[in-house]
């Protein structure tokens, strides 16, 4: 597979682009650097890799919106990134896009134990879900197992094989997680 060519207008404009995120996301947020962006190059799924122009690690809601403002503005795709332990290749960037990556958007929200429920952020993987509410159990959610050996929350846990790499945000869009996470 060939991965689409890059928008040469786009990449024209990238010292622009890279400045207006910049304006809006703590220094830290921001990657340009050539070796360091290679890190996004590809998810799970190794055997297609392209660079992306910029990756940017948000860490609230409002940053997100400014980020996506400023792609759209500059006609930038953007590609969601969690962990990249997709083997679906949904997180496989362009030359000429922004990565917006997930995982310092990684705070629970909300906790309803009466209904077990909890809302968290996107990046949050699902064994820290699992390790935020564990500690205020009424029970002692160690002595309910599964068929599995697991403990008593086992459907907001990632499979076997990816025990706590899957974030909420892929579990909803990918439909990552294992056969007991709702979302």
């Amino acid at each position: 597979m060939d991965m689409p060519l890059p928008d040469a207008a786009i990449l024209a404009r990238k010292g622009r682009i890279v400045a207006r995120l910049r304006a809006v996301l703590p220094a830290d947020a921001v990657i340009e650097d050539e070796a360091e962006v290679r890190v996004y190059e590809c998810d799970a799924l190794s055997a297609y890799r392209c660079p992306p122009m910029v990756a940017v690690l948000p860490r609230t809601t409002a940053e997100v919106s400014a980020v996506l403002r400023i792609c759209w503005e500059e006609g930038v795709p953007v590609v969601p990134r969690g962990s990249g332990t997709s083997l679906a290749g949904g997180a496989l960037p362009t030359a000429d896009c922004v990565i917006l990556g997930v995982a310092r958007m990684n705070g629970v929200l909300e906790t309803d134990y009466d209904n077990r429920f909890i809302r968290v952020q996107s990046g949050r993987t699902n064994l820290s879900v699992t390790g935020a509410v564990e500690p205020a159990c009424l029970c002692d959610c160690r002595q309910y197992r599964d068929e599995f050996g697991r403990g008593a929350l086992p459907e907001i846990r990632g499979d076997d094989e990816q025990p706590s790499g899957c974030h909420a945000g892929a579990d909803g869009r990918h439909g990552a997680g294992d056969r007991r996470t709702v979302v």
